[in-house]
């Protein structure tokens, strides 16, 4: 759709334009990292369907790689919309747009000051921006797909095991409760039969996908 096509098209800008182009002034419309940001926050408006934002948590990541400082006023009210976005976020490829940018953020700079932002905020279901996190990264995150994203999250995740934060361990994630005696269901037949969850603390699960990501690696050597 066009809201995809915007994203593309600013990921481009960002990635061939010069800083100083970026924040060079443009008439009355400030500069063109302005417009980037104005761009960008229409991609998280709830108008837009997730389809259609798909690209925004790339966008962001783009954003924070080309603009660097300049961006720096600003971070925090973009992280929210991510987060606030993730929060009622139900297709795979949103949902692992949006992780792409906190994933990020823990590879690039530790998990530390990404933990203390979404401990703080409260999203407007209700619930901790940091339980948001984990429990949408840690029950989607065996279906992430492509090796760039797939590796990044295995970094972010390894950083959260050393040391691990005590508002990671108190936090829980759901799982698919799996019964060893019926017969292996195919993901179709789990979404037209629906699937019986529970919850486990984070820091088992965060350990059971590591697990399961080195054992692929493996079987891929």
């Amino acid at each position: 759709g066009n809201a995809e096509y915007m994203g593309n098209a600013l990921r481009v800008v960002l990635r061939k334009a010069q800083p100083e182009s970026l924040a060079a002034p443009l008439c009355d419309a400030g500069s063109a990292a302005d417009l980037v940001l104005e761009c960008a926050s229409k991609l998280f408006s709830p108008d837009v369907s997730e389809d259609g934002a798909v690209m925004a948590g790339p966008l962001v990541v783009t954003m924070i790689k080309a603009l660097g400082d300049q961006l720096a006023p600003f971070l925090d009210r973009i992280l929210l919309a991510v987060i606030e976005r993730l929060a009622v976020a139900r297709s795979l490829p949103f949902i692992q747009s949006l992780v792409h940018v906190f994933a990020y953020l823990m590879g690039q700079q530790g998990p530390a000051s990404v933990l203390d932002f979404l401990a703080a905020h409260r999203c407007a279901n209700g619930v901790n921006g940091l339980e948001v996190l984990m429990d949408k990264w840690m029950t989607n995150e065996p279906n992430f797909t492509g090796e760039y994203l797939t590796r990044l999250s295995l970094t972010a995740l390894v950083a959260l095991m050393a040391p691990m934060d005590e508002r990671v361990q108190n936090c829980a994630c759901e799982e698919e409760l799996v019964d060893v005696h019926e017969p292996v269901k195919t993901r179709r037949q789990r979404a037209q039969t629906g699937t019986r969850t529970h919850r486990v603390p984070a820091p088992i699960k965060i350990f059971d996908l590591l697990v399961g990501r080195m054992v692929a690696i493996a079987d891929g050597l």
